[in-house]
């Protein structure tokens, strides 16, 4: 499994146990590998008390919340076509409140807890 890029819209929790497990496993592990091992054990922490983690969770990165978050309420909702003079205003800091906020390599990913 590749090295976990924190420049992707989305992270999934199971990605991040495998690469874990991928690199406990190695009888030679260089320093970057031991650093990339230690921020995914940090990584995996915050979501200590979460079982889902360890059965899927998608960590959305902040620069891609608003249209993560419009395509889930789209795929989710059955949204009425408006006329042009009207709009629907999402709130994504309202959003934003049922999820946590985690730094991970200088990036910003939010998830439900």
């Amino acid at each position: 499994m590749p090295k976990i890029n924190e420049c992707e819209s989305t992270i999934y929790s199971l990605d991040i146990v495998e690469r874990i497990v991928e690199l406990s496993k190695l009888d030679i592990i260089n320093w970057d590998q031991r650093i990339e091992w230690l921020e995914l054990l940090l990584l995996q922490k915050n979501f200590s008390s979460s079982s889902e983690f360890f059965s899927g969770l998608t960590l959305i990165n902040s620069k891609n919340f608003e249209s993560y978050m419009d395509e889930m309420i789209q795929d989710s909702y059955e949204i009425p076509k408006l006329p042009k003079f009207l709009s629907l205003k999402v709130d994504y800091s309202m959003l934003k409140k049922d999820y946590i906020e985690i730094e991970f390599r200088g990036e910003t990913f939010f998830a439900q807890p």
